[in-house]
């Protein structure tokens, strides 16, 4: 019963600072960067979901983004490998500079803002996640003293702010954000340590399970909470808490049942406005990370479309469906011509191995997988460039994979239009390249000699361009 309430408070508490719908704008500007590209995600009746748009700016030039919002809400900036979470409220403008000659990088005309981004600034909501020495702070095997390391940390936070002027909407939202980080992190600690429900260390187990509930019943959600970038981790981990709490490890053997425990959860959600943000929130990020183009997905797009229908959502989850659709088309294709496989790939057991079998020319090899995002980005954005760089230079363009299903990697090589020698890699094969050569994390480039030895065993990234070519033209110019 205990549980239940719990979870009822988490659910429906609700507070709105509401304005009425408002003009605000941000004031967009480089300074010392040549790359012209800025990502926006504006937000969609207050939720803000992912990049949608895009904005060309040029240094000594300024672009207005116009705005027309309800109530306080995030806006998401991307420059390069800068990230930033604007919050704005209504009625106002702001200037953001993206400034490579200062520090921090991001400049706002806002003081509130340039505060929270310096408190925010070198926090990492995953830092304690994984962490098994609790002699370090704030970390602690007894969960209540815990709790009030956490306390004093979310505390020395909120008094930064203090005597800072600013409106009741954005104090009362900054606290939040702070509660969310700070608790959302110590909840990441126990779920980690402590969601397998069979602990042996039981006393340390109830202990940690009874501050865990605490922390929904101290800080429950609320509608303000929702531009904070910590709002769906929260949600998520206290239906991770329910099911720990009713004796149960959640441990999903397909993509449907993760979904329908995911999306099930939003019916448990009270509050409209609540509630909409998550399910949007959610089902965004897993149809961004659906890499292996799930069709349950499709499902959940359309029921929440048709549940919110002409609110502006169509444009951000459309495209999702159709890739599903248009990767699963491709199943039952042809390759095309420019892509071969290698002959008894299962019975190659080490790099080696395989190298020998082009001995006579260099060898660019691309370690890689299809649900890796940064792998079938590089194919997308540069994989045209690198195939005719090969052939232009004479190199054998080896891509070496280590997905576990024929289907799934024969298909991407279909939907990716990836061209080159393939092998899927089998386990020994797989090993040997883990252990004796070192690749683990994904794209990896790998440079060959015409003798057959690795020149350079880890490339720049592909993305990196130039620096990359070059690197490529440099090694060889010395084998010669």
């Amino acid at each position: 019963m205990l549980i239940k309430k719990i979870l009822l408070l988490l659910f429906v508490t609700t507070t709105t600072m509401s304005y009425g719908a408002e003009k605000a704008s941000i004031e967009i500007s480089l300074r010392k960067t040549q790359d012209s590209i800025i990502y926006i995600a504006s937000p969609i009746k207050g939720i803000t979901l992912g990049f949608t748009d895009t904005l060309y700016v040029t240094e000594g030039k300024k672009v207005k983004l116009q705005l027309e919002i309800n109530d306080l809400s995030s806006v998401y900036l991307q420059h390069g490998e800068i990230f930033y979470n604007a919050i704005v409220e209504p009625g106002k403008n702001y200037s953001v500079c993206f400034d490579y000659g200062a520090d921090p990088i991001v400049q706002i005309s806002d003081s509130v803002q340039m505060l929270r981004n310096r408190v925010f600034r070198d926090k990492n909501f995953y830092q304690y996640e994984f962490v098994r020495d609790y002699k370090v702070a704030p970390l602690d095997t007894v969960g209540a003293k815990m709790r009030t390391n956490f306390d004093s940390l979310l505390t020395a936070d909120k008094k930064q702010f203090e005597k800072v002027k600013m409106s009741q909407a954005m104090r009362m939202f900054i606290e939040q954000d702070l509660e969310l980080y700070w608790m959302g992190a110590m909840s990441k600690v126990i779920r980690a340590n402590f969601n397998d429900c069979s602990c042996n260390e039981k006393q340390m187990y109830d202990d940690y399970m009874k501050e865990w509930s605490k922390i929904y019943k101290d800080y429950p959600l609320t509608t303000q909470m929702v531009p904070s970038l910590y709002f769906t981790s929260y949600i998520e981990m206290a239906s991770t808490f329910k099911s720990a709490a009713n004796g149960k490890v959640l441990h999903f053997k397909t993509a449907q049942e993760y979904y329908d425990h995911l999306f099930n959860n939003v019916q448990l959600i009270k509050n409209q406005k609540i509630k909409q943000a998550f399910w949007a929130k959610t089902l965004f990020m897993a149809a961004l990370n659906n890499k292996r183009f799930e069709k349950i997905l499709k499902k959940y797009i359309n029921e929440f479309l048709t549940t919110y229908p002409n609110e502006g959502f169509e444009a951000s989850f459309i495209p999702f469906i159709k890739k599903i659709d248009d990767f699963h088309a491709k199943v039952n294709s042809n390759f095309n011509k420019n892509v071969s496989f290698i002959e008894n790939g299962d019975s190659i057991k080490t790099l080696q191995e395989l190298l020998v079998k082009f001995k006579g020319k260099p060898i660019l090899v691309d370690f890689w997988f299809s649900t890796c995002g940064p792998c079938v980005s590089n194919f997308q954005r540069f994989g045209k460039d690198l195939e005719k760089f090969t052939v232009q230079n004479d190199i054998t363009l080896l891509c070496v994979s280590i997905d576990k299903e024929q289907e799934q990697w024969h298909t991407a090589i279909k939907y990716y239009k990836i061209g080159g020698k393939h092998i899927k890699a089998c386990q020994s094969l797989h090993e040997d390249i883990y252990k004796t050569h070192n690749v683990h994390i994904f794209p990896h480039y790998m440079l060959v000699g015409s003798d057959g030895k690795i020149l350079i065993n880890r490339l720049k990234d592909l993305s990196e361009h130039d620096n990359f070519y070059n690197q490529i033209y440099d090694a060889l110019a010395k084998e010669e």
